[in-house]
């Protein structure tokens, strides 16, 4: 199965076939730029989970870019450059970087580093808590693995509950910010999506309890 997308941004060609061909190895899909222009319309089309980045580049600096980067992104970024100066792992960190490793490097390093960066950004974008697992991004709810086939209100209602550590929300308040409007009496939509994640739930030792004085809650 094909792990993550990794863009390298290098103009060193024998480097950059190097890496591409030891990433593939392991399994990942591997974009390159050459230029930073090309890198932002890479980035413009295609869904990337972390970027190898280097600072001297033709037509300007990594630096420079990982600003440009942070304005609307949250991709982790690595800093692969000849640049050793105290000063540039500074500012390479300072201005986004996730982790800096310095030429010539360690295959086995580069690969722990990259590796060790997708595991905190998965980990950011999902909520587990047992054999529950919510994927923030796809919207997608997982039972040991199994895709629950929730709807995106299933799914937000399920997120409320479970991000509330024991919380109790009532029917008005679930209703109000799931639906985006005022409940009115009408709690039909609500109570379907409950009772379809009960039946899920269950049978994994998951309860969603309801007490007429607080609400549902999440167990």
């Amino acid at each position: 199965m094909m792990k993550e997308t990794i863009l390298l941004i290098e103009d060193d060609i024998d480097l950059l076939e190097n890496n591409t061909e030891y990433l593939q190895r392991h399994g990942y899909r591997v974009l390159t730029s050459e230029t930073l222009a090309d890198a932002a319309a890479v980035l413009a089309h295609e869904h990337v989970d972390l970027i190898l980045l280097d600072i001297n580049l033709p037509d300007g600096s990594g630096l420079d870019f990982i600003v440009e980067i942070r304005e609307t992104s949250d991709v982790p970024v690595i800093f692969l450059t000849c640049r050793t100066d105290r000063a540039d792992m500074i500012g390479g960190l300072t201005s986004g970087g996730c982790d800096y490793i310095t030429k010539p490097f360690d295959f086995g390093v580069m690969l722990a580093r990259i590796e060790a960066q997708l595991r905190q950004a998965r980990s950011a974008k999902t909520l587990t808590r047992g054999s529950l697992m919510l994927d923030m991004v796809s919207g997608r709810a997982y039972l040991n693995g199994e895709d629950m086939q929730l709807t995106k209100k299933e799914f937000a209602v399920l997120r409320i509950l479970v991000e509330s550590g024991g919380k109790a929300f009532t029917k008005e308040s679930l209703y109000e910010t799931v639906w985006g409007q005022p409940m009115n009496n009408n709690d039909t939509a609500l109570k379907t999506s409950i009772s379809r994640l009960r039946k899920k739930l269950e049978a994994e030792g998951f309860s969603i309890t309801a007490s007429r004085s607080e609400g549902y809650r999440f167990e």
